[in-house]
């Protein structure tokens, strides 16, 4: 049943704080009923866990100690070509800003290399801000209508800021057709894939989607009745495609290519702002390059993502946060993370 489902039918009770026991219920984080419980807190009473595992669920919770769990050990006589090399391509006209903010949140990801392909002007800035990054410019001085050579790359990204025209669509379907590797989808490369949705054959296991909600309503190729039902069809949609969708939100839900769903518990609303995807897109890719698989990724980068902005929330307040305050959080998240 949907939990939205005869919302509003009736008086509803608006409280302040909410005691949920043990584990959250989907109605706590869904906006359609999330919005009635106000502030909730979750409190253990002894459940048995290996009873708790075996219960038939719609996904899993991430917290802090399963994050430390997955992450990787940085070794003392490791260097640069341990944490592989990320591909950023990203920035076009009226949105360079979008290529700096990927950039900046790959930089920030532990990746041993960053190379970022865009238009002159995207370059320019990124050259200018980062001194420890490569550059490559695309031909095209107002578009992104060039793939760069593909070889000495780990994992790439595509889609802050390209746009939807042309050039940038001819640029997806080849990057579709030559590479076979980690990849990570945002922003235009979302729209571009509704356009052309004989793509969505092209995408392997080793694809992440990140797309905000109407993002992945035109994915999906009409609109959601509810929250719920959009959660469901991703779900179903990732399975069907064979990739893994990043349904990004208040509590951003992971959906595996093998119907495994994993809702994230960091984040607030200062977040709600253009140019965090863009950030979120670079960490992602920046832990791709470094090995780890699609859904350990798409886990990891939403949980350190939402907790730089809850570093930067309690700092600024969540009026005056912007995007790239994400980014100079980000080490707080990551000193908190790896502290024993």
């Amino acid at each position: 049943m949907d939990p939205a489902e005869g919302l509003g039918a009736g008086p509803t009770i608006q409280a302040h704080h909410t005691v949920t026991f043990q584990v959250p219920r989907l109605a706590l984080i869904l906006p359609e009923t999330g919005t009635a419980a106000g502030t909730w807190f979750m409190r253990p009473i002894g459940l048995d866990a290996k009873m708790l595992e075996s219960t038939q669920r719609i996904g899993d919770w991430v917290e802090g100690a399963d994050i430390r769990r997955a992450l990787k050990p940085r070794g003392r006589f490791t260097h640069k070509g341990s944490y592989g090399h990320s591909l950023v391509i990203a920035g076009g006209a009226g949105c360079h800003g979008a290529g700096v903010l990927a950039a900046t949140g790959c930089a920030r990801s532990g990746v041993g290399l960053l190379t970022v392909h865009g238009v002159e002007n995207t370059i320019q800035q990124i050259g200018a801000a980062m001194p420890d990054v490569m550059t490559s410019v695309d031909a095209n001085r107002d578009h992104i209508g060039q793939l760069p050579d593909l070889e000495r790359y780990t994992a790439v990204a595509f889609g802050p800021g390209v746009g939807v025209a042309k050039g940038p669509k001819e640029v997806l379907k080849e990057l579709l057709g030559r590479w076979n590797g980690p990849l990570v989808l945002d922003a235009d490369a979302l729209s571009l894939l509704a356009q052309e949705r004989d793509l969505l054959d092209r995408l392997s296991s080793s694809t992440v989607l990140t797309p905000h909600p109407k993002e992945m309503d035109r994915l999906l190729g009409c609109s959601s009745s509810s929250s719920y039902d959009r959660l469901c069809r991703s779900k179903a949609f990732a399975q069907e495609v064979g990739c893994t969708v990043v349904l990004k939100g208040a509590y951003t839900a992971v959906c595996s290519s093998d119907g495994r769903v994993y809702f994230n518990s960091t984040g607030n609303s200062g977040m709600a702002k253009g140019g965090t995807g863009d950030v979120l897109t670079g960490l992602l890719v920046g832990l791709l390059a470094q090995g780890y698989d699609p859904l350990e990724a798409s886990i990891l980068s939403n949980y350190v993502h939402g907790l730089s902005g809850d570093f930067a929330a309690a700092d600024l307040g969540v009026d005056a946060m912007r995007a790239s305050d994400l980014v100079q959080y980000m080490p707080k998240a990551w000193s908190r993370l790896r502290r024993p």
